[in-house]
């Protein structure tokens, strides 16, 4: 069957969960990616439009880069979900062990107020 996250009333839910980090270990687009030789990778180049998804994370696929128990990534829309410079990033992401997630709560919410 199909698998939707909305209730008959049309609300949604998410769970609410706590992480516990430790030793961070920021990724950065300068040291942590290695850009194909065909695209631009400066920060002027994020807000051309130009996309960089075809770069490699030397992280991706990887476990955790000991002694870090967490990776923060910061990421964009630009360039397809992969690795940004902090100050062009939309969104930030945590990577961790399971063992570190703590489910604390189910919220329900609707798209009205």
């Amino acid at each position: 069957g199909e698998t939707t996250s909305e209730s008959n009333n049309g609300e949604y839910c998410i769970v609410l969960c706590a992480v516990s980090v430790g030793v961070v270990y920021p990724v950065t687009r300068d040291y942590d990616v290695t850009p194909p030789s065909d695209q631009l990778t400066s920060p002027s180049s994020a807000t051309s439009g130009s996309s960089n998804a075809s770069a490699v994370c030397s992280l991706a696929g990887q476990p955790l880069n000991p002694p870090h128990d967490t990776h923060f990534i910061p990421v964009s829309k630009k360039r397809n979900f992969h690795v940004e410079d902090f100050d062009y990033a939309d969104y930030f992401e945590l990577v961790c062990s399971e063992l570190q997630v703590l489910p604390m709560a189910v919220v329900w919410f609707s798209e009205t107020l």
